[in-house]
């Protein structure tokens, strides 16, 4: 993140996604102790921009996946699209579990057990209910020729989440992410590129 500390750990993209995806308190440790105060300071307010930020995107997720329902007549977008609400819960919930993490740092002997496994509960059902959802457009999309190629796409994040959340290795942890930030981007591309003949034009 560009208004994140500049030091994190690899092959994280930034300290906020190592955090998230931080399960026990000496990996927290990893990601805190090289920070200073103002750049814990820089963090907490990532997560507060976050809060504005989660309730846009899943704005567009539910938009998204109620228009494509209409459109495509795809009944599980119907189902679907209530992720979108859950979603935005999960982030609002591990959110204040980071801000708890940022707060007691470096002594987590208190709260340590709850608010991890809290973090780790709230961070999975997140990106793997993001992923879901990405995945039931995909699946629609499959059928309509011109853009196959989108489906195939947000097919991916599913898949590498199930794997990122078995493994739980940091690598494919932060693809997961990336995975993400690709379907989000390519489903805007394909709101402003969408022309309603492609709804005709299923195999």
């Amino acid at each position: 993140m560009f208004l994140g500390p500049e030091e994190y750990p690899t092959p994280y993209d930034s300290s906020v996604l190592a955090l998230e995806f931080a399960s026990d308190a000496d990996e927290a440790r990893e990601v805190l102790d090289v920070l200073d105060g103002d750049e814990r300071e820089r963090l907490d307010l990532i997560n507060k921009i976050d809060f504005g930020f989660m309730i846009a995107y899943g704005f567009f997720l539910f938009v998204l996946l109620h228009k494509s329902a209409q459109i495509f007549e795809g009944r599980l977008l119907v189902f679907s699209r209530w992720l979108a609400p859950l979603i935005v819960m999960a982030d609002l919930l591990e959110n204040i579990q980071l801000f708890k993490i940022v707060a007691i740092h470096p002594d987590y002997s208190v709260a340590a057990g709850s608010v991890f496994y809290q973090l780790e509960m709230y961070t999975w059902t997140k990106w793997l209910f993001i992923a879901l959802a990405l995945f039931t457009l995909g699946w629609v999309l499959l059928s309509v020729r011109k853009v196959r190629w989108i489906g195939y796409i947000l097919l991916l994040p599913v898949m590498v989440g199930v794997y990122a959340f078995l493994s739980k290795k940091p690598f494919v942890e932060n693809l997961l992410g990336q995975l993400i930030f690709l379907g989000f981007l390519i489903s805007l591309l394909f709101c402003f590129f969408y022309k309603r003949e492609l709804a005709a034009d299923r195999r």
